[in-house]
């Protein structure tokens, strides 16, 4: 009789698996949900963190599973040192999804018995034959996780094998609620300071990006949740999280407005020639659209600039244009925007293209040259209704005389043109 076994730690090799378990047969990568990868335990050969998985909803676990004979089930236990006093590893079931099958899959894993109240850093060797094993399945954005784990939580502390993983900042999880118009969205729990900051600056590794902070009770104090579109904008790709952390800091700037417009996050990339020197901005057609804009009208582009005490808000407004899809190939891509020298200059970006290419840019309407392209209109419509309203200040206040009918008539006229000009920005630049 056979029996399904997850792994996800050195298991994954079949090599190391076969040691004690010849008759180790490799199905397929499988997704754990509800479960995060985590270095709870202190190899006693090593010294050296090893992994394990721990209860947590908002995350997910890739692995392999195996098919093993019952006989040998022993073999493994052994290697898992469920005979040790006390035990390392407890056997455990859990439901993997195994990739390209639509049904969950019940099967066997190990858990560490006694898991320590601070993580420990794993050996390079271990953690390369996880990348190794994930890479090998084709499980790219978890192997490109575990290599950030390794770069940044590692390596960039000059930690060593056995010494406390510190994962700085914040873990990210998931949001789907994002509200209407807003920036790309961060939940966030109200115990942080900067919860109550309209927009904050998001930073993970060398990229940072523009929030906008919502405080949920919800959201535990360890984390915070973050969008698709703000996740992917940072570089953590996909739609499953499995254990990134984010540092987020106040933002200062000018970013709120009386009309909450549409809001894209687009990645930073170099002009073509013929679009060079005109400063102007390109992007995709569609985008256009979702901004609610049309070609050749202006929009804001914002990058956070750091600063001593926070992040600050650098602003340009530029024209945008909608670049010829039957350009070059990839040209233009729609999760990009399009700056040449001069452009990327006011935004303080400058250096080689490997330096900035990527870089988050949040673009939105220009609501103020909104409002400048359709002065003429609103002056005319200011003039029709000051006419039309000092008759009927005159009918309605006989004694108010000439001068105070006229200022009443059109003090009337200028309020509900605002209001019109109001609604109509909101109706066009709002979702």
């Amino acid at each position: 009789m056979t029996i399904s076994y997850f792994a996800y730690g050195s298991n994954m090799t079949e090599e190391n698996l076969r040691q004690r378990v010849p008759s180790a047969n490799r199905i397929g990568a499988a997704r754990l949900d509800g479960y995060r990868i985590a270095f709870t335990r202190r190899s006693a050969r090593t010294q050296s963190g090893v992994a394990d998985i721990v209860a947590d909803p908002d995350f997910s676990v890739w692995g392999v599973v195996f098919e093993l004979e019952d006989a040998e089930l022993p073999g493994l236990a052994r290697k898992e040192g469920l005979n040790l006093n006390p035990p390392a590893y407890r056997r455990r079931d859990v439901m993997v999804q195994l990739r390209g099958s639509s049904a969950p899959t019940k099967a066997l894993t190990y858990t560490v018995a006694t898991p320590s109240d601070h993580e420990i850093v794993p050996s390079l060797r271990y953690l390369n034959s996880m990348i190794d094993a994930i890479s090998a399945a084709k499980i790219n954005k978890y192997a490109d996780f575990l290599r950030w784990l390794q770069n940044e939580c590692i390596d960039a502390q000059r930690s060593k094998p056995g010494e406390i993983l510190n994962r700085p900042g914040l873990l990210v999880c998931r949001t789907t609620a994002v509200p209407r118009g807003s920036a790309p969205v961060i939940r966030l729990s109200p115990v942080h300071a900067v919860a109550s900051s309209r927009y904050v600056a998001v930073q993970f590794g060398h990229q940072t990006a523009i929030g906008y902070a919502i405080p949920d009770r919800t959201i535990g104090d360890d984390r915070c949740a973050l969008d698709q579109a703000l996740r992917s904008a940072l570089g953590i790709e996909g739609q499953m999280v499995y254990g990134h952390t984010v540092t987020v800091r106040r933002l200062s700037g000018r970013l709120v407005s009386g009309i909450r417009t549409r809001t894209l996050t687009l990645k930073l990339s170099q002009t073509r020639i013929e679009d060079a020197e005109k400063q102007l901005c390109v992007v995709h057609p569609r985008n256009l659209e979702l901004l609610g804009v049309q070609s050749g009208e202006f929009v804001s582009l914002h990058r956070p600039e750091a600063a001593e005490a926070a992040f600050l808000d650098r602003r340009i407004t530029l024209r945008c244009i909608a670049a010829e899809i039957e350009g070059a190939a990839g040209y233009p891509d729609l999760a990009r925007i399009y700056l040449d020298k001069a452009c990327r200059a006011r935004l303080g970006i400058t250096g080689h293209a490997s330096e900035y290419l990527g870089i988050p840019i949040l673009v939105r309407p220009s609501v103020l040259k909104a409002i400048q392209s359709r002065v003429v209109a609103y002056g005319i419509t200011v003039l029709l209704g000051a006419s039309t309203f000092v008759e009927l200040a005159g009918r309605l206040f006989p004694h108010a005389g000439n001068i105070g009918v006229a200022v009443i008539g059109l003090g009337v006229a200028i309020g509900l043109t605002f209001v019109l000009a109001f609604l109509d920005l909101r109706a066009k630049l709002r979702n």
